[in-house]
């Protein structure tokens, strides 16, 4: 059980220990009602106990605002865009994350020059964050080949400003990627932008993202370190 869930489970012990105490409270009352007994026999049994985790847990992991706020500056669920440079040649590809109050779970594609699948990975470790870094283990698959390797990525978040009680969550990562093992095993990416498209709902608009940015001659966003916005 990792910490944050352990903080979920304190904070529903408090809660049912609370509705014990205003129980009894009302049981020390004149008339009290008969149901009160039966009632206060339920919320001092684990099956309450049970049925408040879940239903907090699920409250949870179904609301995005109340996500953000579980996993604060780790909170990187959404569609990504990433670029790199290596021999000269510029690379780009996609990071589809998911993420519940269990883990991360990271899904990339490679694009070539005609944004078709250049490879494939998926993540083999939970993201490791340490003092504010982002760590995680990849199997990655060559589209060409199908020769399979570990890549390593290590990342360093840039946050926004948080909104309101919305805690200050990721938006762009800088990021190194070590590969280990098959074709472009001992090669390394030093130089790995990523950033966070807010209203991508598949990779398809990332790819479309992709190939306007083909067709535009100004500055673009992954340059200048803005939010992107697909829809712009």
């Amino acid at each position: 059980m990792n910490q944050r869930i352990q903080k979920i489970h304190i904070v529903v012990l408090a809660l049912a220990v609370l509705c014990v105490v205003a129980v009894q409270v009302q049981l020390q009352q004149p008339n009290v009602p008969a149901i009160l007994g039966p009632v206060l026999a339920f919320l001092t049994s684990f099956g309450f106990y049970q049925i408040l985790t879940s239903a907090l847990l699920s409250l949870i992991n179904h609301n995005e605002t109340f996500l953000k706020i579980f996993w604060g500056k780790s909170y990187l669920k959404g569609y990504w865009s990433y670029t790199y440079l290596l021999d000269g040649k510029s690379y780009k590809g996609i990071w589809s994350i998911e993420q519940d109050i269990y883990g991360t779970r990271i899904f990339g594609t490679g694009l070539d020059n005609k944004l078709g699948m250049r490879s494939m990975s998926y993540s083999v470790t939970d993201i490791i964050v340490n003092n504010g870094i982002f760590d995680v283990v990849m199997i990655r698959l060559d589209g060409q080949s199908g020769i399979e390797n570990y890549t390593r990525t290590i990342m360093l978040p840039q946050c926004l400003k948080s909104k309101g009680l919305t805690p200050s969550v990721p938006h762009r990562l800088r990021a190194l990627t070590h590969n280990f093992g098959g074709t472009a095993g001992g090669k390394a990416y030093s130089n790995v932008v990523m950033i966070k498209h807010e209203d991508a709902k598949s990779e398809d608009d990332i790819i479309e993202f992709f190939r306007s940015q083909a067709h535009k001659q100004d500055k673009s966003p992954i340059d200048s370190g803005d939010t992107v916005n697909v829809n712009n």
